[in-house]
């Protein structure tokens, strides 16, 4: 259905009943715009509330984050026919736009958070390893590396990408390479001298022959790692060089690390490469490489949607959106700061499908509760209240939850879930472990929850004859084009 404002907020529709229609505007709402919907795989949390809340959005900005594409391409177009900018950043299959969370660093205490975000993905900080030695240390490397390349003293230039060619050079290199800037002559290699004198020794030619070439490829791997180590020599002390002239302050690190003995300074080198690895896939290596950026400061500019497409599998992937949800409500807050009103010009609304799957956000429990001060609103999408608590722990689950003025529950199998809509819809427990498929509970504060159907997408208008029929029309084509062959 197409709906009319008299403002610039925009209507959810979180439901059939037209009580589920809610605006935006939460000087007249007195509420914020943080939206909890739960449900189970299919119950219809994104073609029931997400697609409905973009075919029409005509005012809100808003940074959405998917799990599935499906009919969103659609959506797109047709958000573009109705004055939107839509860009694209897509972790699963890199496109033309790429991000870099390096450029996002105000100070070093950004790249320090960035160094641990980093450091930490995939870690259980409410559960820490027993030695905090072996992560502390290689963050602090870590933190020195991406601090030199964002300071500007690396000749390869400021972005992550750069640091992490840096520490590819420079943190695995092993003592004795760095201690190897001369030639190794050919006649100094013992095993060479061996093969020559053998060969005068033999009369075989065949033999021979191939003595001469195992020779030579000896003196070629001599060679290329006399080039190899030379480079990374030379690297290493343009590295020190620079740290003394243009960062003084942090000089300590290395100094400290170089000096220590072989086997522990591996040990550290060993603990930073595994968490680059598992984070910096190849993939997320092409979105940083990108020279296409996307720059948060677009989202100061009307209408302008940006769309993350993101595997839901890929836990690499899931770590790398973390640290871009942190960098994203951290750069809304700054924008907004700078406001006359402290607020955003326009409203943002972060959208996050398949919120509790796996890309944690440092410290959300604290943000979330200023989200309405600055213009900002979440709509996250769960499978279940015990899902969330997985993720940030059962009291901070339970922050996220409280600072949620709009909760939709579209039905479930868990326990824990169920008993709590029990208590806030005040019903018997079996009413709501049994509620019919295609019903919803919506609550939402200053009202009286209420059960009612679950917005049918195919009813809608906007879909029926934007995406609906460009789909049928597709098909169609599809089955002219075969059947001319």
């Amino acid at each position: 259905m197409k709906l009319t404002y008299k403002n610039n907020a925009d209507t959810f529709i979180l439901g059939s009943d037209k009580r589920c229609f809610v605006s935006t505007d939460s000087y007249k709402t007195k509420l914020n715009n943080n939206i909890m919907v739960v449900g189970g795989s299919g119950s219809g949390k994104t073609r029931g509330v997400v697609l409905p809340t973009c075919l029409n959005m005509q005012n809100e900005n808003a940074v959405i984050i998917l799990s599935k594409e499906g009919e969103f391409a659609k959506v797109k177009e047709f958000m573009k026919s109705q004055g939107y900018n839509i860009y694209t950043l897509n972790f699963k299959e890199p496109e033309n736009l790429g991000y870099d969370p390096l450029k996002y660093c105000e100070n070093l205490t950004d790249v320090r958070d960035l160094a641990h975000s980093i450091m930490w993905a995939g870690c259980d900080e409410n559960n820490p390893p027993k030695d905090l030695y072996w992560v502390n240390a290689p963050e602090n490397i870590l933190y020195l590396t991406l601090a030199y390349v964002w300071r500007g003293c690396y000749s390869e230039g400021k972005s992550l990408n750069a640091a992490l060619k840096l520490l590819d050079s420079l943190v695995w290199l092993e003592k004795s390479e760095k201690d190897f800037v001369v030639n190794v002559p050919l006649e100094n290699c013992k095993l060479q001298i061996a093969i020559c004198d053998f060969i005068k020794e033999i009369d075989d030619e065949e033999k021979t022959q191939n003595l001469k070439k195992i020779c030579n490829e000896i003196n070629m791997f001599i060679k290329e790692r006399e080039v190899n180590t030379k480079e990374k020599s030379l690297i290493y002390y343009e590295f020190a060089q620079n740290l003394k002239e243009k960062l003084p302050e942090l000089s300590y690190i290395w100094e400290g690390f170089i000096s220590l003995p072989d086997v522990t300074g591996s040990c550290i080198a060993n603990c930073l490469k595994t968490p680059i690895e598992k984070m910096f896939t190849n993939d997320v290596r092409e979105i940083l490489k990108k020279e296409n950026q996307f720059e948060l400061e677009k989202l100061l500019e009307p209408k302008t949607v940006l769309f993350v497409h993101v595997s839901p599998v890929s836990r690499a992937q899931h770590n790398f959106v973390g640290i871009f949800y942190a960098q994203l409500f951290k750069k809304l807050f700054e924008m907004a700061e700078k406001e006359p009103s402290s607020r955003l010009p326009h409203h943002v609304e972060v959208i996050g499908d398949d919120f509790a799957t796996g890309c944690k956000i440092p410290d959300y429990q604290d943000l979330i509760s200023i989200f309405r001060e600055k213009n900002i609103g979440a709509m996250m999408l769960i499978q279940s209240e015990t899902q969330l608590s997985s993720l940030y722990g059962k009291e901070n689950a339970a922050t996220i939850i409280n600072n949620c003025d709009t909760y939709v529950y579209l039905g479930g199998m868990d326990i824990k879930t169920c008993e709590n809509i029990s208590k806030r819809m005040n019903l018997p427990y079996s009413d709501i472990q049994n509620m019919k498929i295609g019903s919803e509970f919506f609550i939402r504060r200053g009202t009286t929850p209420f059960q009612t159907k679950a917005y049918d997408i195919e009813s809608d208008i906007l879909y029926q004859t934007n995406i609906k029929e460009n789909k049928i029309k597709e098909k169609e084509k599809i089955s002219n084009d075969l059947s001319y062959y």
